[in-house]
């Protein structure tokens, strides 16, 4: 595996802007994770707390860099012009292609990435997240925005737990809601989050799909309520030769609740990958 200890930096944008990233392992074989709407978080381990068990598991020839989106983070600064920062910090890092894994709020960022530098990106895995935001999407994360302005944080753990869990899964959980509330007070930063959730509402790339050449993957769960199973079909429909894996009964971080398949379906992408460059 790449190794327990998280080793943090940061680098600067061409405009002054600060991003931080996390390196897990010393690998030869680069992996670029794009974090979701909880790249919100105050701190880089809590954008990516629950995703560090996973990618400690990854194989040792790995080098996981967990990257967040620029800080500070304007209002209304679009999934294609973050996907720009990360093309300049894997120049800038010399990193030369990349796996790219995008989760959630991220993939529109990582869809771009590909679209716009096909040269860094050796493959595509993108994880319970959309090519468009149906009005159903645009409903459910205009209401989470005007909840976070307004401070009701309560109301948004609930409605975003709901939605990502499996249902039995909920109920378990439902009790502990009060501990999640006072979790995100200590943890999130509420306009960063604002404007994470808003570069991930109004954006449709379904036209640009066929354009992506890289060897792809969308990942997810038959039982997320929040990116819907037709919303990921229609994502690897448009995508030429993209596969599709929807885990039964996993909900929004069906990868974290499935590591094993997670893991497999990895192992397998970037073997593609590895074929289509010798290519």
């Amino acid at each position: 595996m790449p190794g327990s200890r998280l080793r943090q930096a940061s680098l600067r944008t061409p405009d002054g802007a600060v991003v931080e990233y996390g390196v897990l392992g010393a690998g030869s074989t680069p992996v670029l994770s794009i974090p979701g709407a909880n790249d919100g978080a105050r701190t880089l381990r809590g954008t990516f707390s629950a995703l560090l068990p996973l990618y400690r598991r990854y194989p040792p020839t790995c080098r996981v860099l967990l990257m967040r989106r620029r800080a500070p983070l304007p209002d209304g600064f679009t999934a294609r012009a973050i996907a720009r920062d990360y093309a300049q910090a894997i120049e800038a890092l010399r990193l030369g292609p990349v796996h790219v894994e995008a989760l959630s709020a991220g993939g529109g960022i990582g869809l771009w990435l590909a679209l716009d530098r096909p040269d860094l990106v050796r493959s595509l895995l993108l994880l319970s997240t959309t090519a468009h935001a149906d009005v159903e999407l645009k409903g459910v994360v205009r209401r989470w925005i005007a909840w976070t302005r307004a401070g009701r944080r309560y109301a948004l753990q609930r409605d975003s737990l709901r939605r990502m869990l499996p249902a039995e899964q909920w109920r378990r959980l439902r009790p502990l809601l009060p501990l999640f509330w006072l979790r995100s007070l200590l943890t999130q930063d509420r306009l960063r989050l604002q404007a994470v959730l808003a570069a991930a509402c109004d954006f449709d790339l379904r036209p640009e799909l066929a354009r992506i050449t890289c060897p792809t993957l969308v990942l997810g769960g038959t039982a997320d309520g929040l990116v819907r199973p037709a919303l990921q079909d229609a994502l690897a429909a448009g995508i030429p030769g993209a596969r599709q894996v929807l885990l039964p009964g996993h909900g929004h971080l069906a990868s974290v609740e499935a590591p094993a398949e997670h893991l497999r379906q990895v192992r397998y992408l970037h073997a593609l990958a590895e074929w289509a460059l010798r290519d």
